[in-house]
């Protein structure tokens, strides 16, 4: 999520809270977890008023959710208090999952700041009787690689870098506030594309535990929270269940050789522990049915829509290797190392 100098476009809902259709705002409306979140919204009939900033590539996210469902869409900031009071005005819930994630958030953290605490401030001031939705992360636990898993929603909270000390300061701004809330914290959300390289993959190591959540079903977790009465006030663990339970390993080997490449060599990845878990879903699964597919079945989803060019990427495996290790900063050292 990149924010610049924005304008705002506001449209009003027909009719009012008294018609008895729920009046629903998400913020982050067109990345990740939140596009899915848009057409689940929509499938359950209420009126959804989407919020986020007018990058060229929200507008596309926009147009294309546009032919498939029905929803409102507000342009605008959420460091602008302004922006902020008019997108909220006239809704039930807002479900608040917009926020500046690694590695942008350490590549400008005085932004990241701004958005991510100030803007969850500025969502908190101006909600007038709304509940909130707010998505947090299972990074907020920390290392805990030494306990046994799984997390659960009363294990300590240990933040390891701005993005984790933004979640948590926000988790507790919400708790000390007067609003009707519900944290939901999100295991790794992985979307149904490979996007560009990113050498954050390599910080990882390979016997992590770490639990998939199909995007798909962290937009039905939170459409199916909105409306459900039993949730405020809760913090929930969301993620893929025990059948998505394994180390980064398995995760990241599956993935390449979904691309046709095969697994990368071990020296590639680093060594040191990272803020990923198995989490305990029990109860929010039992509250709100969103598991419903398997990292084999993501996996198999993900080889059919890279289509052909998992098709070139088997016949130069090589080199596409080569390519993704120049990514990592480990493999350099490991070949400086050598000579």
């Amino acid at each position: 999520m990149v924010l610049g100098k924005v304008g705002i476009i506001v449209g009003v809902f027909v009719g009012s809270s008294q018609d008895g259709v729920l009046k629903v705002l998400l913020t982050g409306a067109f990345g990740n977890i939140g596009s899915n979140a848009v057409v689940e919204i929509a499938r359950k009939g209420y009126k959804l008023r989407c919020f986020d900033v007018p990058t060229r590539r929200n507008r596309q996210v926009a147009a294309r959710l546009a032919r498939e469902a029905n929803f409102e869409t507000v342009w605008g900031d959420l460091r602008n208090n302004e922006d902020v009071a008019k997108a909220v005005n006239g809704c039930d819930v807002v479900a608040h999952i917009a926020f500046i994630i690694p590695p942008h958030v350490d590549r400008n953290p005085d932004l990241a700041e701004a958005v991510n605490v100030g803007g969850t401030r500025n969502i908190l001031d101006n909600l007038n009787g709304a509940k909130l939705i707010f998505a947090s992360s299972v990074a907020t636990y920390g290392d805990m690689h030494d306990v046994p898993p799984p997390r659960r929603a009363t294990d300590p909270q240990t933040p390891t870098d701005l993005y984790t000390e933004h979640k948590i300061q926000c988790e507790q701004m919400i708790r000390d506030s007067d609003v009707v809330w519900s944290i939901f914290r999100f295991s790794a959300v992985q979307p149904l594309h490979l996007g560009n390289v990113d050498p954050l993959m390599f910080e990882v190591p390979l016997d992590q535990r770490i639990e998939f959540l199909d995007t798909r079903d962290a937009g039905l977790a939170i459409a199916n929270g909105v409306g459900h009465d039993e949730i405020w006030y809760k913090t929930l663990l969301i993620a893929g269940g025990k059948a998505n339970q394994m180390v980064y390993d398995d995760y990241m080997g599956k993935i390449f050789d979904a691309m046709g490449v095969g697994r990368l060599p071990a020296q590639a990845f680093t060594t040191m522990r990272f803020h990923t878990d198995w989490m305990d879903t029990a109860e929010s699964q039992a509250l709100l049915q969103y598991q419903r597919y398997t990292f084999d079945e993501f996996i198999e989803e993900l080889m059919r829509r890279l289509g052909i060019r998992r098709t070139l990427a088997s016949k130069l495996p090589g080199i596409v290797k080569w390519w993704l290790l120049r990514q990592s900063p480990y493999y350099k050292n490991y070949l400086k190392d050598r000579l």
